[in-house]
């Protein structure tokens, strides 16, 4: 994993609906799938810390269940545009879901 010079945090509403229903959120749109690919889900209580920084390591952005996101980047606008893209996958993620239910 790239070494952190920043970490964002922020409430993303449409990234924390998509935590509470699952372990990890898939983005298919093409920025999501190639810049954040799985965007795994930690879930609260237990040693939330500890799972959080685990999971960093290994990705770009983590979700912590029902919370908010957690994005590390080179820089503080690196961390803020993989915010950008997980709020914009999990939007398009959500506009999908209402239209699989229309058809």
């Amino acid at each position: 994993a790239d070494e952190a010079g920043a970490v964002v945090h922020a409430h993303p509403r449409h990234a924390i609906a998509l935590s509470l229903t699952g372990r990890e959120i898939r983005p298919q749109d093409l920025e999501g799938e190639h810049y954040l690919g799985v965007v795994p889900v930690v879930p609260r209580g237990g040693n939330v810390a500890q799972a959080l920084a685990a999971a960093l390591r290994q990705h770009r952005i983590v979700v912590v269940a029902g919370h908010g996101s957690y994005a590390r980047g080179e820089s503080l606008w690196r961390a803020l545009q993989w915010t950008s893209v997980l709020e914009e996958s999990a939007e398009v993620l959500w506009l999908l879901r209402g239209l699989r239910r229309r058809a």
